[in-house]
């Protein structure tokens, strides 16, 4: 970010209602990961900075339409470092791209939409050195499809965050945290 580090913050804060400390964080460690992805899809891709821009588009238009995940943040094992948790439902667009509207096409009846398939919950654990790894089985995370948001608390007052994702179809469910990250 250079020296907009603390614009890019201060807007992504205000968007998102974090605390801009906690954006700080997130950023510094989010960067890396990000660069990194962009870095190898212009030399797989062979794409100037207009081509990244353009496929990041469609990687974007596509990640929207394919799933309904919601990207949440909690530190599940008290470590001190943000944790993600994304809920996801299930593929709901075709492979099929509409380059005029910049989207990819949905399932045409309800039928092919409930023979959609289901997608599980993803969780990653901060590594604490710019890295996460997938730990989504470790901590009870997988759901049982149709995910929607989530959010962080400490619903039995422990001092541990638990989890609450809430369900398009059928009931909601609350992830009570061990305290170890389970």
């Amino acid at each position: 970010f250079g020296g907009k580090k603390q614009a890019a913050a201060d807007g992504v804060a205000q968007k998102s209602g974090l605390p801009v400390g906690d954006v700080v964080n997130l950023l510094g460690t989010l960067a890396p990961i990000v660069m990194g992805a962009l870095g190898k899809k212009k030399k797989e891709e062979g794409l100037d900075a207009s081509g990244v821009a353009t496929a990041l588009q469609a990687d974007q238009a596509k990640a929207k339409a394919e799933s309904g995940g919601i990207l949440g943040m909690l530190d599940a094992d008290g470590d001190g470092d943000l944790d993600l948790f994304l809920s996801n439902t299930a593929k709901w667009t075709t492979d099929t791209y509409e380059p005029i509207g910049r989207y990819y096409t949905g399932a045409s009846t309800l039928l092919q939409l409930f023979d959609s398939e289901i997608e599980r919950n993803v969780f990653y654990r901060n590594n604490g050195d710019g890295t996460f790894s997938v730990a989504t089985a470790e901590a009870g995370l997988e759901g049982v499809g149709w995910g929607g948001d989530s959010a962080a608390l400490d619903y039995d007052e422990d001092g541990d965050q638990d989890l609450l994702v809430t369900n398009m179809f059928g009931g909601s469910v609350l992830y009570r945290n061990d305290g170890k990250g389970r």
